[in-house]
């Protein structure tokens, strides 16, 4: 909600989010828990991340979250692809589960 007292900061913040944690692969969407080349734990926070593309489900879900909220599209579309087949969705009469 800093977007509302200081629109400048969290921007910057994502902006260097996005920067060291996003990746498109095959034109999918995914966050890292952190950024390459630090030393990476797994914990019960982070949950599991999957190795070679270190995409993070926690992260990914948070990055869905951020790129909508500032309206980056095109992080937003492939981020939303990843969901669309890795959340396993069913269509019933019309609604989304």
């Amino acid at each position: 909600m800093l977007q509302i007292v200081d629109p400048e900061f969290p921007r910057d913040q994502y902006a260097r989010a996005r920067r060291h944690l996003a990746r498109k692969i095959l034109g999918f969407g995914v966050a890292r828990e952190w950024p390459p080349g630090l030393p990476a734990r797994q914990d019960i926070d982070s949950g599991i991340v999957i190795p070679v593309i270190d995409a993070s489900a926690g992260s990914s879900g948070l990055a869905v979250l951020a790129a909508a909220a500032f309206g980056d599209e095109t992080f937003l579309r492939p981020l939303l692809r990843s969901l669309e087949i890795a959340g396993f969705p069913s269509r019933d009469e019309g609604r989304l589960r």
